[in-house]
């Protein structure tokens, strides 16, 4: 996309979500003049000079989003469910395969439940890859790191044996 088309893009959405952009800059104008901002259960982003607007901008979305994860992650562990890490906005879970199915519907209740718990009234999608043994996640971007790395593991191997 040319940076032309970014604009008209952008301006576009400006155009269509105007309550949404208002909200944005009334948020940014608030922590300029106040030198702090929160997210909804309080993780403040104190303003110095040198933070740039865009940042004022992306907090409220990217704080909140991680409110969830961590929200998400506790219910997650105090409910039994096996939490192996967190990927940006979601979770790998490990379980055996009799209750991976239940398991990833708790989790994804889970993390509709944490979103209602910050946005209050909307409700967030909430989807689930489930990869079975001995298949293994695959995303394109990480086919190389992939290859090398199972490479290095044979290496590693045969000098071992």
């Amino acid at each position: 996309m040319t940076t032309a088309q970014a604009r008209e893009l952008l301006q576009l959405h400006r155009a269509t979500y105007r309550g949404y952009w208002q909200w944005n800059d009334d948020r940014i104008d608030w922590a300029m003049l106040t030198n702090i901002s929160h997210t909804e259960f309080g993780w403040p982003l104190h303003v110095t000079p040198a933070t740039r607007p865009r940042s004022l901008g992306n907090f409220p979305l990217q704080g909140n989003g991680s409110e969830m994860m961590r929200i998400a992650a506790i219910a997650a562990t105090e409910a039994g469910l096996e939490v192996d890490c967190p990927v940006h906005d979601g979770f790998v879970l490990s379980a055996p395969m009799e209750r991976i199915d239940a398991d990833v519907a708790a989790m994804q209740e889970i993390m509709r439940q944490a979103g209602l718990a910050i946005t209050r009234t909307l409700e967030l999608r909430v989807d689930a890859k489930i990869v079975r043994y001995p298949d293994h996640f695959s995303d394109p971007r990480g086919v190389d790191m992939w290859q090398r790395v199972m490479a290095l593991k044979a290496a590693l191997e045969q000098a071992a044996a």
